[in-house]
């Protein structure tokens, strides 16, 4: 069961991708997010690697938020365009 944080954060790196930068209240949700798998640090740099991010989601990360979760509350789900 994730914690309202966690799943606070996992919901924007689904949204924005790669979380560039962490705020320093944050680093215990990512600590956290890290020991359960959910997600990964950057890996090293090499040539050619144009990764922005300090911190990505794992596939298992991308499977516990899904799609679903990330719409906007427009109403508009469901209805036909004609």
């Amino acid at each position: 069961m994730l914690t309202p944080g966690q799943r606070a954060l996992l919901q924007r790196m689904r949204r924005e991708g790669a979380l560039l930068s962490v705020r320093p209240w944050e680093m215990t949700t990512v600590r956290s997010l890290l020991a359960r798998g959910l997600v990964r640090p950057r890996a090293r740099r090499r040539a050619g690697d144009n990764q922005r991010g300090l911190w990505f989601l794992t596939a298992r990360g991308t499977r516990i938020i899904p799609a679903s979760f990330l719409r906007t509350g427009s109403g508009e789900e469901g209805q036909s365009r004609q």
